[in-house]
């Protein structure tokens, strides 16, 4: 522990003596002085009071070792790379200001809140969630592309049915012919035969529906092309919300 007489001696050597005028003690002086020359004082205050000069001290006796728990979970991340347009913290302490570009991954908010003493230093942490809404601005490429010459299928109202009637493994067709048309899609309707309610039968009815289409070639206008253009470019922002 550093004594008065030690501090009272050492100021002397530097010029401050007892009865000298008060307009020439440099209170900044006195503080850097002192901190310079005694490596274990961790704050120093001198003031001028009537015609004194105040000094206090506080003395560091070694380090103070704090344990941080990990805050991974607490600090609040840019979630891609972008450029900060705003921030309203709640909670936390802002690690980056507006303008500023960051990297994903980067800590955004900290949850790591430091505690200090009256002349800065920190003694100690405080940890908490980080809560802080901030809006990174981002930029993307998106192309997208149409053909002018637009392939639809045009169904004609022509039909053809094949019925099967299948009884276990042996199956009969009944009626009907498919494939006869140049253009068609298939679909196939069964139903199991059942009694009394729920007493299922290795009995089907199987429908084999042939339905004929036509292909029309039709080119789209400039409207239909930014109507479909920009369907699809809301689609992609959309999933690019649900993201985020």
């Amino acid at each position: 522990m550093y004594t008065s007489e030690a501090i009272l001696t050492f100021l002397r050597e530097e010029g401050y003596t007892q009865g000298m005028k008060s307009s020439k003690v440099d209170c900044n002086e006195v503080e850097n002085l002192l901190k310079q020359n005694y490596e274990r004082m961790s704050w120093v205050s001198a003031r001028v009071v009537g015609t004194r000069i105040l000094i206090q001290v506080k003395e560091n006796y070694g380090e103070l070792e704090i344990k941080k728990p990990d805050t991974k979970e607490m600090d609040l991340v840019a979630p891609y790379d972008g450029k900060v347009v705003s921030i309203i913290t709640r909670d936390g302490v802002p690690m980056v200001k507006v303008g500023a570009n960051v990297k994903k991954g980067q800590i955004l908010i900290s949850g790591e809140i430091p505690i200090k003493d009256d002349s800065g230093e920190i003694i100690n942490y405080r940890y908490i969630r980080a809560d802080a809404m901030v809006v990174l601005e981002r930029n993307l490429s998106y192309t997208d592309t149409i053909e002018r010459v637009e392939t639809k299928k045009v169904y004609t109202g022509r039909t053809n049915c094949q019925y099967v009637v299948q009884v276990g493994d042996i199956a009969l067709k009944l009626r009907g012919l498919l494939n006869s048309y140049e253009h068609s899609e298939q679909l196939f309707y069964e139903h199991q035969w059942k009694i009394l309610g729920d007493f299922y039968l290795p009995i089907y009815t199987n429908q084999w529906v042939q339905r004929e289409y036509k292909i029309i070639h039709s080119t789209q206008t400039k409207d239909e092309l930014k109507r479909k253009l920009t369907k699809n470019l809301c689609f992609f922002i959309q999933n690019l919300e649900k993201k985020t």
